[in-house]
């Protein structure tokens, strides 16, 4: 991040939460506030390649999917989010981009390092820029009740007692004008692999891995899984109760003594040889 000198007019860089730079052009000492500016940073992605597959078999087995996820590409996006001033940990963020997926609209702020946009991207990506104005996300937000948002986000503080007097007077006499002209927000550039996938048959798939977490989001999943083994299990039920149902109604009791026993390993053979065919398919 650079401010511009008052001295000189050049741009000198400073560094996080600076509160004094010296000028590298006129040597002239600067005191540095934010607090009506937009900050923008980009938290640093600390996953890999290597760390998609994993995360994506582990999601599918919690929601029940089956088969094996085969990843056909995998794209390290930065989407931009707005970041307001919340009461709760971590916080929530706001979309900044229409491009942005439905699933990761209102995400919470992952952990990791965060430091101002840089020049240079730490790993290579695509940078999806912001097109959503920071008084349309803020409206959002308060309707979605996504923290503390009444409040002045991520507004720093004020450099004197009296500063602070004089701003809080300006917004008691003006409230309505206040919000959206001191509401500046973090713009915050979150990394996440967009990851195409398949798993038993041609269908592609779309995901979404935090690139800090591993977190995976979808707007859509496969079908679980769930409700195809309730219907088996089900099914077997019947089957078995049906089985020994019959044979106790019309064979003798000296004949249940050996049918019972030989029905009992054939169904289990039975039922052992369609999961076992369900497993191969899957």
């Amino acid at each position: 991040m650079k401010i511009k000198c008052t001295n000189c007019g050049a741009l000198a860089p400073i560094d996080e939460y600076a509160a004094f730079v010296q000028c590298p052009y006129c040597r002239a000492a600067l005191v540095v506030q934010i607090e009506t500016a937009l900050v923008h940073r980009l938290v640093t992605p600390t996953r890999t390649p290597p760390d998609l597959a994993p995360a994506l078999r582990r999601q599918l087995r919690d929601i029940e999917a089956a088969g094996n996820p085969e990843i056909h590409r995998a794209t390290l996006v930065y989407y931009p989010f707005w970041r307001f001033a919340q009461t709760t940990t971590p916080a929530t963020l706001v979309a900044a981009a229409a491009e942005v997926p439905g699933c990761i609209a209102h995400i919470r702020q992952p952990s990791g390092n965060a430091p101002f946009y840089p020049d240079t991207l730490p790993v290579p990506g695509t940078v999806c820029a912001p097109d959503i104005p920071v008084e349309e996300a803020h409206a959002s937000a308060q309707r979605l009740g996504i923290g503390n948002t009444n409040a002045v986000p991520n507004a720093a503080p004020k450099a004197n007692a009296d500063a602070a007097d004089a701003a809080d007077a300006a917004d008691a006499a003006d409230p309505d004008a206040s919000e959206h002209e001191h509401a500046s927000a973090t713009l915050l550039h979150v990394p996440f692999f967009h990851i195409q996938y398949s798993l038993n048959d041609e269908t592609q798939h779309d995901a979404w891995v935090d690139a800090c977490a591993a977190e995976v989001f979808a707007d859509r999943w496969p079908p679980s899984t769930r409700q195809k083994n309730s219907t088996r299990f089900i099914a077997a039920a019947l089957l078995t109760f049906g089985t020994f149902t019959l044979q106790a109604w019309y064979l003798p009791l000296s004949w249940l003594l050996l049918t019972y026993p030989l029905s009992g390993i054939a169904l289990y053979y039975f039922f052992r040889r369609i999961m076992h065919t369900q497993q191969r398919h899957t």
